[in-house]
């Protein structure tokens, strides 16, 4: 058995590369986050730890899921809700757990942060690689397996023989030897030839690799990183919210135009203005857009209608509600994931009692595609 264990063999002398301790940072993830939403997601599960009662413990919380340091830093950055920021972290967090990727996109994107997050990865281990001893985790894709590289990087002629290593608890892992994952088979490895093994792994539980050399005992943890539980009661739900009006308009700073010519088609946005037809979000969460179709009659009269109502929105097929006005925000909650079609339409006669003298019917669709996970 291993009995003396220390994190890393940066004790005396703390090695940083690309502005990160390499102590640290023993976990790449770059597999699994290839889209600015991935790593929003990831952030999430890792900043919205119920321990994480600061951002300094946030940070290293970070840090030890993978996360570089540019990457957490540009996101402490952010002012949510207009009003928080990161040194107001009880409330900042509050607001950056509970909102949706839709809500941050723009931000995510103007800070190109998978970018970072990927460069700066593979900067940090291969300037790692080049100090001392250094092990890491390359996760793959899922997070259902890992690979394990260690190597020692002499900085004179000295050696580092690695003696005996394991992977606790055991359980975690299938398709590797835990007692000996680097077939040691009892004899010595010289370190300065890297080692590496890889497993299938169990996220919900969190491994370590022990190593014994000549010259310590070090050990590399591997925090446990389980899919996001995904509750089904069978009864698909879909909860919604209309609000009508509440923001300005496309072409709210124009004036009528003369005759009965329709206008522009119903659009659909995010609640910062930005035109989309595919929006995405989480289970249980509030989903926010907007739609428009307030020029629909380029700002001449609209008849009365029998009921009131001049436009739907359908959901699934399944539902439908009228909508409140001809532009305003929507908020709809699922409780399953998955693609959902959204189906918006709306109509008027429009009427120009001027100079025109006219009236036509008008009528606009759009589709609108929320994906839910």
């Amino acid at each position: 058995m291993l009995t003396r264990l220390a994190v890393g063999v940066f004790v005396a002398v703390a090695i940083v590369a690309a502005g990160q301790d390499c102590k640290d940072f023993i976990v790449q993830d770059t597999a699994s986050i290839q889209t600015n939403q991935q790593v929003y997601q990831k952030l999430q599960d890792t900043l919205c730890s119920e321990q994480l009662q600061d951002k300094g413990s946030a940070q290293s919380a970070g840090v030890k899921a993978g996360i570089p340091i540019p990457v957490l830093d540009a996101v402490f950055d952010l002012t949510l809700q207009g009003t928080y920021k990161s040194d107001d972290w009880s409330h900042w967090k509050s607001a950056f757990c509970h909102s949706n990727y839709n809500e941050l996109a723009t931000s995510f994107a103007n800070k190109q942060l998978y970018t970072v997050f990927s460069d700066n990865s593979r900067k940090i281990v291969e300037a790692c690689l080049q100090h001392g001893l250094y092990g890491y985790y390359d996760l793959k894709a899922g997070r259902t397996q890992f690979s394990f590289q260690a190597k020692y990087h002499p900085q004179a002629t000295e050696t580092w023989n690695l003696e005996r290593a394991e992977i606790k608890p055991a359980a975690a892992v299938t398709g590797c030897s835990a007692s000996d994952p680097f077939g040691l088979a009892g004899k010595g490895r010289d370190l300065r030839k890297q080692v590496s093994v890889t497993c299938s792994w169990d996220s919900t539980q969190p491994v370590t690799i022990s190593l014994r050399t000549d010259q310590g005992d070090v050990a590399y943890p591997l925090p446990a990183m389980p899919p996001r539980k995904i509750i089904v009661d069978g009864t698909p739900k879909i909860e919604r919210v209309l609000h009508p009006a509440g923001f300005r308009h496309a072409h709210s700073s124009e004036g009528p135009s003369p005759g009965c010519a329709c206008g522009p088609a119903i659009s659909t946005s995010l609640p910062d203005g930005t035109s989309t037809k595919a929006i995405y979000g989480r289970i249980d969460e509030p989903i926010v857009f907007r739609w428009d179709a307030a020029w629909i009659c380029r700002g001449q009269g609209i008849k009365q209608t029998k009921d009131g109502a001049y436009g739907h929105i359908y959901w699934d097929g399944q539902n439908s509600d009228a909508l409140p006005d001809s532009y305003g925000t929507v908020e709809v909650t699922y409780n399953t994931a998955g693609s959902h079609i959204v189906k918006l339409d709306y109509n008027a006669t429009c009427v120009d009692y001027g100079a025109a003298h006219c009236e036509n019917f008008c009528q606009t669709s759009e589709d609108l595609t929320i994906t839910v996970k």
